[in-house]
């Protein structure tokens, strides 16, 4: 019997499946920091995971075959247990239709992160991806009325004025996809600009000693 077959109330299953048969969603920008998912193992040793983790079926030949759209952190902390051998390594999870559209898919990952205690680099990590459905958008012809931080700001629960406050904080991703904020760029600039001064006092120095004393 096909998973279509099986969905039952409201188009969902719910049901557990083991940690190794789950991928990652790659279109689901937030970072989890380790010590999140650890301290989630820990709750999940002591109480057992209270909440399911949300996947569609999704073959893609690499071993695995469902993809995540909620819950990575539950999954990642059972993973680890797993690892450890702490627990069977099954997780409860509610399998839902695989979304139509990459769209569709980037909008269920959105709605599921609203409900988490953001960081400011969640939230840009957030805006980044609206801007992407925005710009996927404009290129297929169905360009979204309004300005672009205002169907941003829709996207993710905040006001278009509050999503360029939230991008003024920000000049990009590093090479490991991180936020990286300006205040830190700022901050080595002085430190680059110090560093010069002192070595120009230094060498004036030197050059005021070296005349007077040889």
């Amino acid at each position: 019997m096909g998973l279509a077959a099986k969905l039952g109330n409201g188009g969902v299953l719910r049901t557990k499946i083991h940690c190794s048969l789950i991928r990652r969603n790659e279109l689901n920008r937030l970072h989890i920091a380790d010590d999140k998912v650890k301290a989630i193992a820990w709750s999940i040793q002591r109480g057992g995971q209270l909440e399911n983790a949300t996947v569609y079926e999704d073959d893609l030949q690499d071993g695995k075959k469902y993809t995540l759209i909620g819950g990575e952190t539950r999954w990642r902390a059972i993973s680890y247990l797993y690892d450890n051998g702490a627990v069977d390594g099954y997780v409860y999870v509610t399998v839902i239709p695989k979304p139509k559209t990459i769209h569709e898919e980037r909008r269920l990952i959105r709605d599921d992160n609203l409900q988490r205690e953001k960081t400011d680099e969640d939230i840009y990590l957030e805006i980044l991806g609206a801007e992407d459905e925005y710009e996927s958008l404009c290129e297929s012809g169905e360009r979204p009325s309004g300005k672009k931080r205002d169907f941003v700001g829709k996207c993710i629960g905040m006001s278009g004025r509050n999503v360029d406050n939230i991008k003024k904080k920000f000049s990009g991703l590093d090479s490991d996809g991180y936020p990286i904020p300006v205040e830190s760029i700022n901050k080595n600039k002085k430190e680059d600009n110090d560093k010069e001064h002192c070595k120009y006092h230094t060498q004036s120095l030197k050059n005021h000693l070296e005349k007077y004393y040889q």
